[in-house]
């Protein structure tokens, strides 16, 4: 090539962007074994929300927490926080700073806003509630070998026993003003004696605000911690 001469340049292609039909995608046995692993979590999902004992021990975690939550609010406020039992056609519990004077008829409930003011309000799912005590094969001591009594004034057989009353305050130094239990269970429908789930206890200690669950375990006929 004579020197000075310019190279020819190469003709301009344009970059071909179409998809290629080799392009890597999904087996069908990837997607079968991903299809499986998908159908297996939706089952065991079901078997938990459908599960009467799984509903049990849920609602029994969370009041232990909100338990513990009620003395943090304690310590935290420097004030007493009223934990309030509520029986009914849905049972459940109040969390609140009570500002009913001593003497009022709202005192030591959580009834009364914004006079009380209202830290947590829960109700159990349908399928749980406060223990019967006539239930068949249900406890029929406490958990430190008392005889069960709900008698507290208010109403009966409804699975709160603390001394007189269906309430009681952590303090701002930690501990509760009275030690007791409260029972949760999961009864057949239609038969509040007979148990699709057996019951869990959560305990109070008045002396140190501790607070604990344990189960009855039917074939033992005893109250463990597992």
């Amino acid at each position: 090539m004579d020197e000075g001469t310019a190279m020819p340049s190469a003709p301009f292609r344009p970059i071909d962007k179409s998809p290629s039909p080799w392009t890597a995608g999904y087996t069908l046995l990837e997607v079968m074994v991903v299809l499986a692993i998908v159908a297996i979590l939706a089952t065991q999902v079901g078997f938990a929300f459908s599960d009467p004992m799984a509903k049990v021990k849920a609602a029994a975690f969370k009041m232990r927490s909100d338990m513990n939550l009620a003395r943090a609010e304690a310590i935290g406020r420097h004030k007493n926080i009223l934990v309030e039992f509520v029986p009914g056609d849905i049972d459940g519990y109040r969390i609140c700073v009570d500002g009913d004077a001593a003497g009022d008829p709202d005192h030591n409930k959580c009834t009364n806003p914004p006079i009380d003011t209202i830290i947590k309000e829960v109700w159990f799912n349908e399928q749980v509630q406060f223990l019967d005590r006539n239930i068949s094969n249900g406890p029929t001591k406490t958990p430190k070998g008392d005889s069960l009594n709900f008698e507290n004034g208010t109403a009966d057989d409804d699975g709160i026993a603390f001394s007189t009353h269906n309430y009681f305050n952590m303090e701002p130094n930690g501990i509760s003003s009275s030690g007791g239990a409260v029972y949760i269970f999961a009864p057949k429908p239609g038969d509040a004696a007979a148990m699709r789930a057996p019951p869990i206890t959560l305990v109070v200690t008045s002396h140190t605000g501790r607070v604990r669950l344990m189960r009855w375990r039917v074939e033992e006929k005893k109250w463990r911690y597992k």
